[in-house]
């Protein structure tokens, strides 16, 4: 997925639908920045805790840093940059690419980010994400 935001940055992405989700009855969301990692251990953990009833019906959305042909790696632009943009990129580009996939909740207690890392992310901790949308 390219970006205008992130002017010439490919990135990868994935999404975990449960297998409780149901259209009718809308999912919360959490959102994985640098997700190839949690990708292959957090569909296991939602679906345990989806199935013990100790967690909503959640959608799982891991997303990785952006790279150009240049530069493999925009991580830390893209994540560490005190600015709007990665928020931006989020709630313009790429939110709405997959919103249409699945319907999902409005409320903000039913939606989350997570980053892999060694320190929060400015753009983690202020990103409105997790605001309705």
């Amino acid at each position: 997925m390219g970006s205008k935001i992130f002017n010439g940055t490919k990135r990868d992405w994935w999404m975990y639908v449960p297998a409780q989700y149901r259209a009718e009855h809308p999912a919360a969301v959490m959102l994985f920045q640098d997700g190839n990692g949690p990708r292959t251990w957090a569909p296991t953990v939602f679906d345990n805790l989806i199935a013990k009833k100790d967690m909503l019906v959640t959608v799982g959305v891991f997303i990785e840093p952006g790279g150009t042909k240049t530069s493999r790696d925009n991580r830390s632009f893209e994540y560490d940059t005190l600015s709007d943009q990665y928020t931006r990129f989020l709630l313009e580009k790429f939110f709405p690419r997959w919103k249409k996939t699945v319907k999902l909740r409005h409320d903000a207690a039913s939606r989350a980010i997570a980053r892999s890392g060694s320190r929060l992310s400015p753009n983690s901790s202020r990103c409105p994400f997790c605001s309705p949308v």
